[in-house]
C-alpha cells in the first residue's frame, strides 16, 4: 500500500499553530488531494487548543486514487466538508440525510490527523463534493460548512417564499444565511448586537435590520426583544448563527405563532429554554447539522447560477498565515470568512 508524507497545521495547548509532517497510507476507498483552499469557521476555534489537524472546509485537486475509487478522477476539483466518512447504507444515508449517519466520522471526533489545513490530505472518496466548473474554489471552500448549514435549513425545512426569515449573528455563517435567504425569495430580517454591520446586511439582501441585545433583565421582561417585537412583524423562521444566544427567553417575543427556531451554532454549556413560552405560541426548536453531499452540490449550483459568493478575507496557507487567520477569527475581526490559499 502506497504511503504519502505531507505538511499539516495543528493546534496546541497554547493556541500556537504547529506545523507538522505526517505519513498516511492510501486505502482502496481513499484519494490523495492537493489542498488549494481551506476556510475557517467557528467550530475550528474549539480545536485551536488541541493537537487536532485544523480545518474542515476546503477545496483541492485529486492527485492520486485508491484502487477501488471510480467516483472521481485525477485532476477533479473537490470539496471537503465537516463529515469525513459515512456508511452509505443506513436509512439516513439512503434518504439524503447522511450527515446523521450513525456510523459517520465527523471532523474532530474521529481522526486527529485529518483536517483541511495542510499541503495535502488523504480523504474518503465517498465524502467528497464535486465543485461546478463555473464556481471558484475560493468561494466554494467558504461554503462547505457555514454555507451548507444555512442552506440545509433554508432549502429543506419547508420555508416558503414571502415568509419572514430572521438571522441572528452576522458572521461567517450569518452573512451567507442572509444572502441565500434573500436569493430564495424569503423576506429576510437581520439581527445584530450593534449597527456596525447594518449597511452590510442590507447589501447582502436583508429587508430589515434590528439591534438585539442578548440579555434578560432582572424584572423578568425580555428586554430588547420586547422593544424590537413592538416595531416589527413576527418571524416565521429564525436561524441562530451565533453561539452568543444564551437565553432563549429573549427570542420568544420575536416569533410568530407556530414559528421555528433553528440553533445552528451552540455553546457547549447548557442553554435554558422556556418551555411555557414555547407552548403558549406553538413555537418549535429544530436542530440541524451541516449538509449532505447532494445538498451541498445543490447549494454550489444555486450559488453559481445566482451569483452568490461569500465575502472573504484571504491568508496564505502556511504556518504564519494560519496563525494570522485564527487570530482574526478569535478576535471577531474577520469580514466575513477567512480563507487560506496556496
Amino acid at each position: 500500500m502506497t504511503k504519502y508524507t505531507f505538511t499539516v497545521f495543528r493546534g496546541s495547548t497554547t493556541g500556537k499553530i504547529v506545523q507538522d509532517r505526517i505519513t498516511r497510507p492510501l486505502n482502496p476507498d481513499e484519494v490523495l488531494i492537493n489542498i488549494t483552499h481551506g476556510s475557517l469557521c467557528g467550530t475550528d476555534e474549539i480545536y485551536l487548543h488541541s493537537s487536532q489537524v485544523l480545518g474542515h472546509e476546503g477545496v483541492g485537486l485529486v492527485k492520486e486514487l485508491g484502487s477501488d475509487v471510480s467516483s472521481v478522477k485525477i485532476g477533479d476539483r473537490v470539496g471537503l466538508t465537516y463529515i469525513q466518512k459515512v456508511c452509505n447504507k443506513c436509512k439516513n444515508c439512503t434518504s439524503g440525510w447522511e450527515q446523521y449517519c450513525p456510523h459517520s466520522q465527523p471532523y474532530g471526533r474521529s481522526d486527529p490527523d485529518l483536517g483541511s489545513l495542510g499541503t495535502e490530505v488523504v480523504w474518503n472518496a465517498n465524502a467528497l463534493v464535486p465543485i461546478p466548473e463555473n464556481y471558484g474554489s475560493l468561494d466554494a471552500a467558504a461554503m462547505m460548512c457555514s454555507g451548507a448549514t444555512a442552506w440545509t435549513v433554508l432549502s429543506r425545512y419547508g420555508i416558503r417564499p414571502g415568509q419572514r426569515v430572521g438571522v441572528i449573528g452576522v458572521g461567517g455563517m450569518g452573512h451567507l444565511a442572509i444572502k441565500l435567504s434573500a436569493a430564495l425569495g424569503y423576506h429576510t430580517v437581520a439581527f445584530s448586537r450593534s449597527d456596525s454591520k447594518k449597511k452590510d446586511c442590507l447589501a447582502f439582501g436583508a429587508k430589515e435590520f434590528y439591534i438585539l441585545k442578548q440579555h434578560t433583565p432582572a424584572n423578568g421582561s425580555s428586554g430588547s426583544a420586547d422593544v424590537v417585537r413592538e416595531s416589527m412583524q413576527p418571524i416565521d423562521h429564525l436561524l441562530l448563527c451565533s453561539s452568543a444566544v444564551e437565553d432563549y427567553g429573549t427570542l420568544m417575543p420575536l416569533m410568530a405563532t407556530h414559528g421555528t427556531i433553528y440553533p445552528l451554532t451552540v455553546s457547549l454549556d447548557a442553554t435554558p429554554v422556556p418551555l411555557l413560552a414555547m407552548l403558549d405560541n406553538g413555537i418549535s426548536i429544530q436542530g440541524s447539522l451541516t449538509g449532505s453531499r447532494d445538498s451541498i452540490a445543490k447549494l454550489l449550483g444555486f450559488s453559481a447560477k445566482h451569483g452568490i459568493v461569500p465575502t472573504t478575507e484571504c491568508f496564505p496557507l502556511n504556518q504564519s498565515g494560519v496563525q494570522s487567520a485564527f487570530h482574526a477569527l478569535t478576535k471577531g475581526g474577520v469580514r466575513y470568512k477567512a480563507v487560506l490559499m496556496t
